[in-house]
């Protein structure tokens, strides 16, 4: 391709020299040539611009090639892409088309003139660009092989863009949105900061080591007015606000913050492949019920609890009556005892049933098999009731109950608790547009609280204050959602994540080099796991000593459990405590009373006798109560019973000591019946 000195003593020469990308197409005599912006390569928009040029002349030459030939002279092709296609062009005779051509040519890509004596067939385009002050060739199209790259021209594209990227000093826009863009103008101690130094953040780092890897030059800078970037009201989306604002108006070259990519962003800027994935979320504060006393109920419920007793008690009856109806329950307690015995009475078949509901056990055992099969199934019950509860008693335990909002839906459908977003940014216009019904209902109600503050905030901060002071939820990405709550046990996600979306860097519309080189460094970074460890760094140890998911996950290692969950444990242990003394002074009264009657009858048949003068009273002298003399005898009784021996006949047990004091003890026994 060869320059005319026109064109070059008209500007281009000033382009070369200062680094300037200049690119150039050759089709046999059709030569065209585009200036395009500082920065941007050649690749996208020129593949584009040039289908349409050659669209254009190929399909008005071939379907000519009868006429006397189209001669076309040097073309000058416009910054902006062509609008139309002339395939349409219909069979004309030699001067029908030239002008056409001419006209159609001259109004989509510029000046058209066709000198005298050229004739075109079949031709192709060669493509150049310019590196810097030389030009190489970047591609081939022909009519039978189409857009062909040059190989390895891609490679030295990258490698000279690179270089390109270190001699330019690149502007990057931030806003302040902790943790991903933080400004500060002092460090911990109080002294100034200047330069880049005085941005940090997850994004901010992120850039910083993408720059550092591809020793970039550049300096941040806050966003003209704070904003992220929407739509201008009433421009069609020709005019935005913020960070997007001024990447399309050129003022910047990267946007580096928790920028989400949307629709109608994508349309008016580019963006580098996602670094974090996320979606929306809602944050509340917890709202704690007052612990229940008797908390340790809780996980069965109050029917499973009655039909437990119902079956302690319909097993202790069956056990009774297989007891007393089976003949191999009852048994002889010696052989020199005549008189049967049946160890399951009614109380000892209840203390039996609740032993092993306790997991106690007791010192009863069943004789015959249907009460052994009674026993059995009682313990296998027991087993799988017991398990069960203690499985879920360390739950219900450990586990606050919150408030009864628990998902998206639950806080569209009520008012009580009012909810809101950040201004102008990607959630707003997520609600705004949507045409889902909840969300559609919810964006109603926070535009019709706008005009009392409590729907749109300007910083996500002041929403989550609202957040802290109760009775509000605000709607924040996951990452925020997640920052926040690790700094403040009291605030908690309410639902899952909906509307999933990404965050990127954003660049200049048509800046594909730079967008690209910016991903494939966010690709290595993911890869090496640098990006997982800014998720560590910023969003849960970042201005914290103890994230509050440690926190929690500390508490379950440990099984901390607080007075207010075990309390009723205590009141019932009282309970019975009280419950036992009851019982067992009321014993001792009885007891006591029945004795103190039996003395005083036994003391006045003595007074009325004339014949016996032993008072058997006098084996009641002790200071002992009445009840502890009486159990005594008869302990002393029983024993005398198991050392007498049943085997000596009656008349050998009087010349026997031991018999005859055996025989006293047994005959006083069973006279003195206290």
């Amino acid at each position: 391709l060869q320059i005319s000195p026109a064109l070059y003593h008209s500007g281009i020469a000033g382009y070369l020299y200062a680094g300037g990308n200049f690119s150039a197409l050759q089709v046999g005599a059709v030569t065209g040539s585009q200036l395009e912006n500082e920065g941007v390569p050649l690749a996208d928009r020129l593949r584009q611009e040039a289908s349409w040029m050659l669209d254009s002349a190929y399909a008005a030459v071939s379907r000519n090639r009868s006429d006397s030939g189209a001669r076309v002279g040097p073309l000058q092709l416009e910054l902006e892409p062509a609008k139309g296609s002339l395939c349409n062009v219909s069979r004309q005779s030699t001067g029908t088309y030239l002008t056409a051509l001419k006209n159609k040519i001259s109004k989509s890509i510029g000046i058209v003139k066709v000198p005298e004596g050229l004739d075109v067939y079949n031709f192709s385009f060669d493509v150049f660009h310019l590196y810097t002050t030389k030009m190489q060739k970047f591609a081939i199209w022909t009519a039978d092989n189409g857009f062909i790259q040059v190989p390895g021209a891609y490679e030295k594209h990258l490698e000279e863009f690179d270089q390109y990227l270190k001699r330019v000093k690149l502007t990057v826009v931030s806003v302040e949105d902790p943790p991903f863009s933080i400004y500060n103008e002092e460090d911990p101690e109080g002294r100034p900061i200047t330069g880049n130094d005085r941005w940090t953040g997850f994004a901010v780092e992120l850039f910083k080591e993408i720059a550092r890897r591809m020793r970039l030059r550049y300096s941040i800078r806050k966003s003209i007015d704070g904003k992220f970037g929407s739509p201008v009201d009433g421009t069609n989306n020709r005019e935005w606000s913020g960070m997007i604002g001024e990447l399309i108006k050129g003022t910047a070259n990267v946007a580096v913050a928790s920028l989400t990519i949307t629709y109608d962003r994508e349309k008016v800027v580019d963006f580098t492949t996602p670094y974090m994935s996320l979606g929306l979320s809602v944050i509340m504060k917890k709202s704690k019920q007052e612990p229940d006393l008797f908390q340790f109920l809780l996980p069965f419920s109050n029917r499973v609890w009655l039909y437990m007793v119902l079956a302690w008690l319909l097993t202790a009856i069956i056990m009774y009556a297989c007891a007393r109806l089976s003949p191999y329950e009852w048994y002889a307690p010696s052989a020199c005892d005549p008189v049967v015995q049946n160890q399951f009475s009614a109380l000892n078949s209840l203390w039996f049933t609740i032993g092993s509901l306790m997991q106690q056990g007791s010192d009863l055992a069943p004789r015959a098999t249907s009460t052994r099969m009674v026993g059995a199934v009682w313990w296998f019950f027991t087993l799988i009731l017991i398990s069960s509860y203690t499985a879920n008693l360390a739950a219900f335990l450990t586990v606050t109950r919150l408030n009864d909002i628990s998902s998206i839906g639950d806080l569209a459908s009520q008012t009580s608790i009012k909810y809101g977003t950040l201004m102008g940014g990607s959630t707003y216009n997520f609600f705004k547009n949507s045409e889902i019904s909840v969300y559609k209902t919810m964006w109603e109600s926070m535009s019709g609280w706008a005009n009392t503050n409590e729907s749109f905030m300007s910083k996500t901060s002041e929403g989550i204050e609202k957040v802290r002071r109760g009775g509000y939820a605000y709607i924040l990405e996951s990452t925020f959602n997640t920052y926040y709550r690790e700094r403040d046990c009291s605030l908690m996600q309410v639902g899952t994540i909906f509307n999933p979306m990404s965050y990127a860097f954003g660049v200049n519309h048509g800046n594909v080099g730079l967008r690209d080189r910016l991903t494939e460094e966010i690709l290595k970074l993911q890869k090496e796991q640098f990006i997982e460890g800014l998720t560590e760094k910023w969003l849960k140890r970042y201005n914290v000593s103890q994230p509050c998911s440690d926190q929690a996950r500390n508490a379950q290692e440990t099984g901390t459990l607080d007075v207010d969950a075990v309390g009723g444990v205590f009141v019932s242990l009282l309970i019975g405590l009280a419950i036992a003394a009851g019982i067992c002074f009321i014993e001792l009264i009885v007891r006591a009373a029945m004795s103190f009657q039996e003395i005083a009858l036994k003391q006045v048949k003595l007074a009325v006798s004339c014949s016996n003068t032993n008072s058997p009273a006098n084996v009641n002298d002790s200071r002992l109560p009445p009840s502890s003399v009486i159990a005594a005898r008869e302990i002393a009784t029983a024993q005398l019973n198991e050392t007498s021996s049943c085997l000596l006949p009656p008349e050998q047990m009087s010349h026997s000591p031991t018999g005859a004091a055996n025989a006293t003890a047994i005959t006083l026994s069973s006279k003195e019946k206290l």
